[in-house]
């Protein structure tokens, strides 16, 4: 992506909303490609073109791409639930703040699912957008489907079977869940004085893991305190410590999982909709903590589970994290052996096609870092859609 020479003279096409790329990625060089499929419901194009191009057509289809020639921009979420209620205090995006982000992306991109990302035989653009949401919590049916399906938005929603085969909370949301109650510094404090209750123990440092770009939105203490929670303890101990201050402070399994999960029926009525469900571990585990034997465990009970539930075959993946150094070569080849079709990751780039080929580690955005706090899209983190892989 360049920027404009002086000597080019050019026009942006506005939609209805007076949007377009020109102003999405402000002082950049301008795009000839339709984004937006016109025949969608609703749909607006939002396609910026040069006086060169004066023959294009305007109203045609998104020109198919073979996925050699796919990029893509997928944005990932957690948390979507309006202030306050049983959630209070997680670092979450509103349902408002949800419907802004969708319209930008239903102005600019074609938005589609991992598993038609990865499919060679669909009927894509060049360049498209993907919506995924990671932990298959219960605010995406209660408040996250309601605005995808205004938007007609697909999403990819990532889900881990432990909550749903054995009615546990996940150690990754214990700790959001005790944050969010306690606040970080009483939290950290409750935990240490738990921990040091349960005796001596031997951690095994982060470092061997290789692990990069960790928890940039936190100060750096916050930083050591998760790497401690969910890289260094032995995960016996872990889940001891923080089973204990759950129950203390929040509640026990039995009363949070219908509270924080989508349960089986709300899985259904997501896949009815056309969402498309992923798996996210059996218990979110850091598989490269683990034995060989063990990420196989974790990525056959997760398999059967949905495999024997809702007939899901062929899955896509997230890693749990997702950071780089959270899964390794053998992850790789076992999610290839077990039946997986791709994985996600959280390291932050725009898909190219090389990422769909080597398909076991996808990159995608934070929903942090691709809009601001008005929910336009951040343009200078999106100039890779349109660089040459």
């Amino acid at each position: 992506m360049r920027d404009v020479p002086p000597s080019v003279d050019v026009f942006a096409m506005y939609d209805g909303a007076g949007d377009s790329l020109l102003h999405v990625l402000p002082g950049r060089w301008p795009i000839l490609n339709p984004l937006f499929n016109p025949t969608a419901a609703g749909s607006h194009h939002a396609t910026v073109v040069s006086t060169a191009a004066a023959a294009f057509e305007m109203e045609s289809d998104a020109t198919p791409a073979a996925i050699a020639q796919r990029h893509a921009l997928i944005v990932s979420y957690h948390y979507c639930h309006p202030a306050g209620g049983f959630l209070q205090g997680t670092k979450s995006i509103t349902p408002d703040d949800l419907d802004r982000h969708l319209r930008a992306l239903r102005q600019n991109f074609v938005c589609t699912t991992i598993g038609e990302l990865m499919n060679p035989r669909a009927d894509l653009p060049e360049v498209v957008a993907v919506v995924t949401f990671d932990d298959g919590f219960k605010d995406v049916a209660e408040h996250a489907l309601p605005v995808l399906q205004r938007w007609g938005v697909p999403a990819t929603i990532y889900c881990s079977s432990a909550p749903l085969l054995e009615g546990k909370v996940l150690n990754v949301h214990r700790s959001h869940l005790l944050q969010a109650r306690l606040g970080i510094e009483r939290f950290r404090s409750e935990f240490e004085a738990a921990l040091a209750s349960h005796g001596g123990f031997v951690p095994e440092p982060a470092e061997r893991l290789s692990l990069r770009d960790l928890y940039r939105y936190d100060n750096p203490a916050t930083r050591r305190f998760k790497k401690l929670l969910n890289f260094e303890l032995p995960y016996p101990l872990l889940d001891a410590v923080l089973r204990q201050l759950c129950e203390t402070f929040i509640g026990r399994d039995e009363e949070i999982v219908p509270q924080l999960y989508l349960s089986a029926g709300e899985i259904r009525r997501c896949l009815d909709a056309g969402l498309e469900i992923g798996a996210h571990g059996h218990q979110h585990l850091v598989l490269s903590r683990l034995s060989e034997e063990e990420q196989r465990r974790e990525m056959i009970v997760a398999r059967d589970y949905f495999d024997a539930e809702f007939g899901l075959r062929g899955m896509p993946w997230s890693h749990p994290y997702g950071a780089a150094g959270c899964w390794n070569d053998v992850t790789s080849r076992l999610l290839a052996e077990v039946g997986f079709s791709s994985a996600a990751t959280k390291v932050r780039a725009i898909v190219k096609p090389s990422d769909l080929r080597a398909r076991w580690e996808l990159p995608r955005f934070d929903v942090r870092d691709v809009f601001d706090d008005a929910g336009n899209l951040v343009g200078d983190g999106l100039e890779a859609l349109f660089v040459a892989d």
